[in-house]
């Protein structure tokens, strides 16, 4: 059910809860099974499970196919576009949830930059790259870095659709982009 300035109370539901906003984190550019996810995240199946189905009957993640799986019948899902919160929806959810999801977003994004800095991951052939840019800006140009980290955010599900298309059922490189625009501690500088 949504109002009219576009807040979807189902949706913002299904994503209060930490757990399914790392579920989500899972899902994010891939296919995989509650089994798959418990043993990722490090909680009991029976729980990754349970807020896998809230999760699909908000419509936020889909099942994809079955598999046998030593004689049991295994549920694979992928993340639909439902999942993805834009920055202008963003703004419409209120403040509780907004901390809940980006806490949760935080905790995930804190292991997964732990298991990326592992040898055998972080020097990739091919590469890798980290920016951190402290900057001081005004009002204006913290809008500016929204809108321009929103357009990098589309650039990016740009590719990876098209890899997608172009690994068809092969395995690809699982990477990890974040990209972000914090207020520091709520210091302000003062340039002169």
């Amino acid at each position: 059910m949504s109002e009219p300035g576009g807040i979807d109370h189902n949706l913002m539901s299904a994503l209060a809860h930490p757990l399914r906003v790392r579920i989500l984190w899972v899902l994010g550019g891939r296919v995989a099974s509650p089994n798959e996810m418990a043993k990722e995240l490090d909680e009991p199946l029976v729980k990754v499970s349970y807020h896998a189905n809230v999760l699909k009957e908000s419509g936020c993640i889909e099942k994809v196919r079955p598999a046998r799986r030593r004689g049991a019948l295994e549920h694979y899902f992928k993340a639909t576009p439902r999942s993805s919160l834009g920055s202008m929806r963003w703004d419409t959810l209120p403040p509780a949830v907004r901390q809940s999801i980006a806490a949760a977003s935080f905790e995930t994004l804190t292991a997964q930059v732990a298991g990326a800095l592992k040898p055998e991951t972080f020097e990739h052939p091919d590469g890798s790259h980290i920016s951190w840019q402290p900057l001081s800006v005004d009002e204006l140009g913290w809008s500016e870095i929204a809108d321009i980290l929103s357009g990098v955010d589309a650039d990016f599900k740009a590719v990876a659709k098209k890899s997608r298309r172009r690994l068809k059922d092969k395995d690809g490189i699982s990477v990890a982009v974040v990209a972000g625009v914090f207020q520091n501690t709520g210091r302000r500088t003062n340039r002169q």
